[in-house]
């Protein structure tokens, strides 16, 4: 939390205060900021698991197609 620090005559009107700095980093808002944001091993899981996916209901319908 932030808490405001008291001033006193001597400060410029014009000069930033400590609260008006951001508190956390910005989340990226584009889904390329938020893909370079993700670790790169992201990306390896994710597309090992569609190969997965993808190999096992292309199994299955082969499977089936020979039992009928």
């Amino acid at each position: 939390m932030a808490t405001r620090r008291k001033t006193t005559g001597n400060e410029s009107s014009l000069s930033k205060r400590d609260d008006d700095a951001p508190l956390a980093p910005t989340e990226p808002t584009t889904w390329g900021g938020i893909a370079r944001a993700w670790p790169k091993t992201t990306f390896c899981i994710v597309s090992n698991e569609f190969c997965e996916r993808f190999s096992f209901y292309g199994m299955r319908s082969e499977d089936f197609s020979s039992v009928t």
